[in-house]
């Protein structure tokens, strides 16, 4: 059987859009099936001790530019460090299209990608309708249907149940994966995420 990972992810955050190629490589070398789960991040705070960026000290939102600055330079991978749309918007709208694209059996890997790209690389606005529906049609999905299908219930209701299952898995930050119960937070974790499945691929 395939190893199978969790992955909790919101569509804002710039860690998912910088470890998204690195995790989609470890993905493919080792054959894995990857479960894509958004999440809300801010649920996600609230119940484990996290605090949002609006809300943390100077010195630690200088220390993560900082940080996305050096790992945008070592990935070679021209960041927005100031998007124009970062706040106060939210992916919410965007992350229902993704769970509705899963629904229908599409894999919603280039929608992800699509997503974060237009937020840290093209400076889009991914809260605004036509934004939504211009990259679902860039990735190559139905605009139309997974629109009309990101208002049904059931997609919020999954919406809902990924972020706390995000919670009782012990995430308490994104991007996170969880393989056979253990959990790798942040992309700069995915090294070990890989040396994990090597090491349970030589087991076998």
């Amino acid at each position: 059987m395939k190893a199978e990972i969790d992955y909790f992810f919101c569509l804002r955050s710039p860690w998912a859009f910088l470890g998204i190629q690195r995790m989609n490589d470890i993905v493919a070398r080792h054959n894995t099936l990857l479960n894509y789960k958004p999440v809300k991040i801010r649920k996600v705070f609230e119940a484990t001790g996290g605090v949002t960026l609006t809300h943390r000290s100077r010195q630690r939102k200088a220390y993560r530019l900082m940080e996305l600055k050096r790992w945008s330079d070592y990935l070679g991978i021209n960041l927005n460090l100031a998007p124009r749309f970062e706040f106060p918007e939210t992916d919410f709208d965007a992350a229902r299209t993704v769970i509705a694209a899963i629904q229908r059996g599409y894999e919603p890997g280039k929608l992800v990608s699509g997503y974060l790209r237009g937020m840290w690389i093209e400076d889009r606005d991914i809260s605004d309708p036509p934004t939504i529906r211009s990259i679902i049609a860039e990735s190559g999905y139905d605009s139309e249907f997974l629109l009309q299908t990101s208002c049904e219930p059931k997609i919020e209701a999954i919406f809902e149940a990924n972020t706390q299952e995000a919670i009782k898995k012990g995430v308490f930050g994104i991007p996170a994966w969880v393989l056979n119960g253990e959990l790798f937070w942040g992309q700069d974790r995915l090294e070990f995420l890989d040396r994990r499945l090597a090491m349970m691929q030589d087991s076998k």
